[in-house]
Parts: C-alpha cells; structure tokens; sequence
C-alpha cells in the first residue's frame, strides 16, 4: 500500500515539474526584457539595443525598413498581419497589430506595428502657395481615415526654383529662384499630391492696411501686411509689445487683435527676410451713446446720400456699422465707417448706426418723387461791378431734390459766394455769365447775369425793360393790350408786408391795383376836365404811361396828401423795401419823376433793387439815367 502511494506520489511530482518547467521557458520568453531591465540577468552589452522605430504604421502591401544599433535578429509574433525578413524589412500583410522583435545576446526590443488599408488617395496641407525668394516653407501630406503610410516621399519639379531640404514624410524646401515649381508626394502605393509653388521676389518693405487705429476698450480689429507688386511673403507674423493694452488674438498671416484698456500701443507684423512695419492703436473708453449727423431728412428718388456717426468725446468706436430698415425704399451702398445710400422708392425708412458695443441710433428717411423740371426766381439779372445778388430756386408740388448746386459759367464775371441751396454771387467785372442750378438727376435751368456799368435797355413787343426791370414812365409807354390784373408775386409780397404790418397795428389795404389802359384812359379824361391838363399830368398818367397797367403797382390805404402823416405812411416808408417794395414818386422828386410826392403810391421791383433805391434815395429814374418827359 505504501509503495502504490510513493509511485503516485513520484508520478505527481514529475508531472509538476514538466509543467513548471514549460511555464517557466514560456515565462523567461515573454517577459526576457523586463527580466533585463529590471532584474540584471544579461550582460551590459545586450542592454544597448536600439530601434529606428517603436511604433509603426503601414498600409496593407507596403514595405519599410526597420534597423537596429547592432547586429540583431528580427521576429514577427504575427506573420499574417506584417511579415519581417532577416534584414527587418517589415511588410504590412493585412490589418491588424503585430509586434516585430529584435533579439540580439539575450536581450529584446520591440516596435508595434499597426497595419491598415492602402490610402486610396492623398492630399496636401496646401495646394498653392506664394512665397519670396529665400523663404522657407514645410509641407504635409493627409491621407483617408483608417489608412496608412509609412513611405512618403517629396520631390520637386524644379530645383532652380525649389530646393528641397527635406523629403521624407514631410516635405521642407526653400525658394531659391523665382518662377513657378511643384512639389509633390508620392505614396508607396504610387498614389500623389502636388501643390503649386509660385516664387516672387522677397519684399524689400511692407505696409499695413492702416497707419493707425482708434478704437474702444474691449473692441476687436484685424490688421492686414501690404507687400510691393510682384513680391511675396508666406510669414507675416504680427506682435504687441503692450499686452496691458492689446491683446492678441492671431498672429500669423493677419493680425487680430482685442483693445484691453486705454492707452497707446504698437501691433507689428515681421516678414521672413525681417522687413518690418508697424501701426499705431490709441484705445480710448468704449462710447455710451451715438447720434448720427442727421436725425431727419428728405430726398428725391434715386438720390444718393452719405450719413456719418457722432461719438462723445474722449471716446472710439472703429466699428461703425450701418443699415435701412427697409432697402425698397433706401438701399445702403456703404455699411461700414459712414453710411452712403441711395433712396430707391418713395416712401419712409429708417438708417440705423450701430457700434461694436452695441449702441445704436437711427435717422428718419422721407423719399418724394424725383423733380423733372426746376424754376429760378428770375431769368435775367443786370449788375454794376461789385454789386451782389442772389437766386432761388421752386421745384414743382410734392417733388424733393436735396442736392441743389449752383454755377457760375464765368468766374470772371460772376464770383459765387455760396452754391448749395441758393445762389449768392458777387459781379466782379463787366461781361455776361449763366448761373446754372442743377439737382441731382440732372436737371438744370440757367439765369442770364450781365454786368456793366452801363443799362441795357430792351425792348420787348413793346415793352421797355432796363436791366431786366420793367420801366413805365412819362417816357416809356406799355402797349394798350399789355396787362391782365395784379402780378402774383407782387400781390404775394404785398400779403406778407401787410400780414407783419398788423403785428404792429398797421393796417394795410389795397384801394387801387391793375387799372387796364382804357380805366386809365377814363381817368386821365376825367381828371383834365376837372383840372386842367397840365395840373393832371403831375398826378394822372397818361393812357399807356400808367404803373397800375404793369400790375405792379399800388395804391395803399387813401390817394389823399393827408396820408403822408399817418403811421401806416411812415411805416410803408420804412419797411415796404423789405418786402420788394418802392414809394415810387418820394418827395423832392417831381421834377425827376415827372409825378408830385404820393406816399401811397408803391411799386414792387424785388427785394434787393428796393434795398439798393431806398438806401441810396435813388428814384428809378435815377439809378438808371433816365427822363420822365412825354414827348407830345
């Protein structure tokens, strides 16, 4: 019994040391260089064992070399997935990770080899590139997801051009002639990329896109290089000495870049050849309102118009962005800075102006129909030298041009003194000259300006004009057709002379105005039965000979003597020129006149020939040099 238990025992004993004996061969197998790093077993030597790679991918067919410090030999764990030759030629057979191993005295190393699909194609970080002479630039090739390459190799299509510094897995080269060249990748699998190379001359200086910046605390701004024609730069990069004050946010290609707090601060951008150039920053606090220089305005259709944005003072905004809120009747053809637009359709929009922090303001656009036709207040203007005038213009109803320009054809003759709106100019020597006005469609019309020291005298179907004046007197007659009833636009003035007259408790009316030739011829009749012709013809003009035929003449408030001492005389005598107005036979004058003094009798002429008589003490007969004289 003793002995079956002994050779059970044996049995179990021998079986147990096959056993250890396998796991511990597998043990020392596995684990050998964890047993050389960390336990001593093997000599020095064997310890210095080093891979060119430790990790490796490959595409599924391709080749790559792996080599050693020393003499090893090479050993594939997993065959299928990447074979390995006595040399360490290492082919990736299928996907997968397979561990290549080099033994060398006992000692172990090992590079991971992961194994994809072939790349079916490749890619370039770039396909165009521009750069100087002697800048240098670095490449790099993508392939699909889930592939790989271990063999990339770059090549150049002109070495003249393009000289290549590096080749292997990433392409690095340097511009070394101008012109045009193709560096290009190439895969194991014969599968290629090419980006073009155009080769500029290197920059002898550069610019930025501004000089100087203003802007508000917290506002951001991107500055851009300018390099002379037919050069190039691939690097500019950008950079700030004050960080306290600037902040950059990109540097390479552009400068971006955030204003932190007030103060003053450089942004420099660096070519690769070291040109430099520089821009200056003033930040100051971010603006807590804006207003645009127009709250309100009016325009005529398919006129432009420029608005601009007003900040506080101490304040920035570089961004000044402006929209309409409605581009079917104002469309904007500028948004950024100021706010240029053009008004497409009548009706009402608004322009808003808003700030990179968010402030806003708003300007309210009234659109009216283009006018297709403009009026000047006179046709012809006569000036001595040095005399003054001016023009106004009437558009017809419901029609707006806000653009009103005027012009003179001679500044010889005619100097302007003010062209938006209205016409002033000044005659500074004998000639004649066309004052144009023009609206912003084009549409012009011109007042004949003539000036010399000597009246022109026309005659026009009978009519005498002097200086474009109407004359009637003893001496020039109208024809007895001439005249229909009052002038409108003396009427007009004589309601606005009487309207301000009753706002001093003058009270003025009208008790004789346009007496055609037959009323006069009536009159006069009358007046000689009763008086005698000779005493008529001192206050009775003869037929044709009349100021009341012209229309523009008068009789305010009584046709006696005992007006003169009235106030509503004196104050007809010291306002009516204001209004365009004359006494046209003063006191003194008769024997200039032809008439005795009648302080009711008034004559329109316009507003500046009354001013120029009444502060002279001129009569018309006066200031033109002319009689008063019936001649039968």
């Amino acid at each position: 019994m003793k002995q079956k238990t002994g050779l059970k025992v044996g049995i179990l004993f021998f079986i147990l040391l096959i056993f250890g004996t396998v796991m511990f061969s597998t043990f020392i197998e596995q684990n050998v260089e964890n047993m050389i790093s960390h336990k001593g077993i093997v000599n020095a030597a064997a310890t210095n064992i080093k891979l060119s790679n430790y990790q490796l991918s490959l595409g599924i067919g391709e080749t790559y070399k792996l080599t050693a410090n020393q003499a090893v030999t090479w050993n594939s764990s997993a065959a299928s997935i990447a074979a390995t030759d006595q040399y360490g030629n290492i082919t990736g057979v299928s996907k997968g990770i397979a561990p290549i191993t080099a033994y060398a005295n006992g000692a172990v190393k090992s590079c991971k080899v992961t194994v994809k699909s072939a790349p079916q194609s490749v890619k370039l970080s770039k396909s165009v590139i521009t750069l100087g002479v002697g800048e240098s630039y670095k490449l790099t090739s993508i392939i699909p997801a889930n592939t790989a390459a271990a063999v990339r190799t770059f090549r150049t299509s002109n070495s003249k051009i393009i000289k290549m510094t590096r080749t292997d897995w990433i392409g690095e080269f340097k511009a070394v002639g101008t012109g045009t060249a193709w560096v290009t990748v190439r895969l194991y699998n014969g599968k290629e990329a090419s980006c073009r190379i155009n080769v500029k001359k290197q920059p002898e200086k550069v610019s930025l896109d501004k000089s100087s910046v203003s802007l508000g605390v917290g506002e951001s701004y991107k500055l851009s290089a300018l390099l002379p024609e037919n050069t190039a730069s691939s690097v500019r990069t950008f950079r700030t000495r004050s960080s306290k004050i600037i902040k950059m946010t990109r540097t390479d290609w552009v400068g971006e870049f955030k204003a932190v707090s007030t103060g003053t601060a450089w942004v420099t951008v660096r070519l690769y050849n070291g040109k430099e150039a520089s821009c200056k920053i003033n930040v100051k606090a971010a603006p807590q309102s804006v207003r645009m220089n127009y709250s309100s305005l009016t325009l005529g259709k398919g006129e432009s118009f420029k608005l601009s944005a007003v900040i506080p003072d101490k304040t920035a905004s570089s961004l000044r962005t402006f929209s309409s809120s409605d581009s079917s009747i104002i469309k904007m053809t500028k948004t950024n800075w100021v706010g240029e637009l053009r008004a497409v359709g009548t009706g009402t929009a608004w322009v808003y102006v808003r700030l990179y922090n968010g402030k806003q303001a708003n300007c309210k656009i009234t659109v009216k129909p283009a006018p297709t036709s403009v009026s000047l207040d006179k046709s012809i203007i006569y000036l001595k030298s040095g005399e003054k005038s001016k023009l106004n213009v009437t558009l017809p109803a419901n029609t707006f041009s806000r653009s009103v320009i005027f012009r003179s054809s001679d500044s010889r003759v005619l100097k302007m003194t003010k062209t938006d709106g209205t016409a002033e100019f000044t005659a500074v020597s004998d000639g004649t000259a066309w004052v144009t006005v023009r609206l912003f469609n084009g549409i012009e019309k011109s007042c004949k300006v003539i000036v010399g020291n000597k009246h022109i005298i026309e005659n026009r179907n009978g009519v005498t004009y002097i200086d474009g004046v109407l004359v009637v007197n003893k001496t020039y007659s109208l024809p007895k057709s001439y005249g229909s009833g009052l002038n409108s636009t003396a009427l007009a003035a004589f309601n606005s002379m009487a309207s301000d007259a009753s706002k001093d408790g003058i009270y003025l009316n009208i008790v004789s105005g346009y007496r055609s030739y037959e009323t006069q011829s009536y009159l006069y009749e009358s007046y000689c039965a009763r008086s005698g012709k000779q005493e008529a013809d001192r206050f009775s003009a003869r037929p044709g000979h009349s100021e009341h035929q012209t229309g523009l003449a008068m009789d305010i408030n009584s046709v006696y003597d005992s007006f003169a001492d009235t106030a509503e005389a004196k104050w007809l005598a010291n306002n009516c020129w204001k209004y365009g107005f004359i006494i046209r036979y003063p006191k003194g004058k008769e024997n200039i006149t032809g008439y005795k003094y009648e302080s009711w009798h008034i004559r329109y002429v316009g507003k500046e020939l009354a001013k120029v008589l009444t502060q002279s003490g001129q009569t018309l007969e006066e200031y033109f040099g002319i009689t008063s004289v019936y001649s039968y």
